[in-house]
């Protein structure tokens, strides 16, 4: 059950990344984990990232993977410009990175 600060976060975030500018990624990337981005809130996602002990993920959007619907490319930012990137599947619990998108 979340908590209402958790609850306020996740409403937060989502405005928040719905007015982001989206990072641009590399042609490898885009070819694994094709665009667009998705803003919409992942509580799966969230969740794993969390766990994981990743910092600076106010703002979360993922990509799905083009070989696999469970795994994901998440972007992480607190401030819409500065974004790190973390492989993210969610249904183990594993989260690879943090990552630069270029």
């Amino acid at each position: 059950m979340l908590s209402r600060f958790a609850k306020i976060l996740i409403v937060l975030s989502f405005s928040a990344a719905a007015h982001a500018e989206l990072p641009e990624v590399n042609a490898q990337i885009e070819s694994q984990y094709p665009g667009p981005w998705k803003t919409e809130f992942n509580m799966k996602i969230t969740k794993a990232l969390s766990q994981s002990g990743a910092r600076g993920c106010g703002i979360i959007i993922h990509r799905t993977s083009r070989n696999s619907k469970s795994e994901f490319l998440a972007a992480c930012s607190t401030d819409n410009e500065n974004w790190k990137a973390y492989m993210v599947w969610p249904n183990i619990g594993e989260v690879m990175g943090p990552y630069t998108l270029n």
